[in-house]
């Protein structure tokens, strides 16, 4: 039998980026690097997309603007964490969370 371990929140994390007329101006793309396990990004509160599996990247084109940038990366693991038999809670697992590095990728 399974043992059930209390729901936590998804971890999120809020980015401020300074001004950047060149960042705005033109196409963007970020990449979260290695994520563990989802994760969902928000810029200026608009929804920029989900990503279950590696490459953890999403266009920002018509997201940013001139000016400062907010961007939220909520981050969630899988019920491996949450719901662990007597074979699995002695294994290791992977971690979870952002854990980058996070890189505006320009064309």
């Amino acid at each position: 039998m399974g043992v059930f371990v209390p729901r936590r929140r998804p971890q999120t994390r809020r980015l401020r980026l300074l001004e950047d007329a060149a960042l705005a101006a033109g196409p963007a793309a970020l990449d979260l690097g290695r994520v563990g396990e989802t994760a969902r990004l928000r810029v200026n509160g608009r929804d920029a997309g989900r990503r279950v599996a590696p490459p953890y990247r999403f266009r920002l084109d018509g997201l940013l603007r001139h000016g400062g940038n907010e961007l939220v990366v909520e981050t969630a693991g899988t019920l491996a964490r949450r719901l662990r038999d007597d074979f699995s809670a002695h294994l290791l697992l992977p971690p979870t969370g952002l854990l980058g590095p996070l890189v505006i990728l320009r064309p």
